[in-house]
């Protein structure tokens, strides 16, 4: 009896080692496409687009939405400041992949007031803030997210009006 059992334990050995190195084998020819980026941009990009229409305040872009975290890590210490200086604000827009919302300090929007673009295409977020006379890019990548149409319109307006000549850049991601 003692001896089929040995028996039994060896060849449970054996034919576990197989499994192992079959396993092993087969890790080896498999690819793994990993998909949770690719829905995760989907879900951001729809929960985004559903904003369209309404404000960034009643849709939580600054406190509590998908792109609260990098705004807060564009804009650094800034971000604070943009928060109490948010209280008139315009509806989110949709310009071919951008969307673009607006918002600035009650009475005094020609000289404090923030242009929030979401390059949904290329998942990148530009934070013009006009303060006085000068104009602050703030952007995730090295180069702006381009303006085009309306949006370039009421940009080079908003400048014109605030006597902007050039504009400097910041960028902390």
């Amino acid at each position: 009896m003692l001896k089929l059992a040995l028996i039994g334990l060896i060849a449970s050995i054996v034919a576990c080692n197989n499994i192992t190195n079959r396993k092993e084998q087969l890790a080896d020819t498999t690819t793994t496409i990993d998909l949770s980026n690719t829905i995760q941009q989907k879900i951001i990009v729809d929960e985004l687009k559903m904003g369209i229409g309404k404000t960034v305040t009643e849709v939580h872009w600054l406190d509590s939405s998908v792109i609260t975290a990098r705004l807060k890590k564009l804009m650094a210490d800034d971000y604070s400041k943009m928060l109490k200086s948010w209280n008139v604000e315009t509806p989110i827009t949709k310009q071919g992949n951008i969307l673009h919302a607006s918002g600035c300090k009650k009475h005094n929007c020609p000289s404090d007031s923030y242009d929030l673009f979401v390059d949904l295409k290329n998942d990148d977020i530009n934070v013009y803030n006009i303060k006085g006379h000068k104009l602050v890019i703030y952007k995730e990548r090295d180069v702006p997210i381009e303006l085009t149409g309306e949006l370039f319109q009421e940009m080079d307006t908003k400048k014109i009006n605030a006597d902007i000549k050039s504009a400097s850049y910041k960028r902390y991601r």
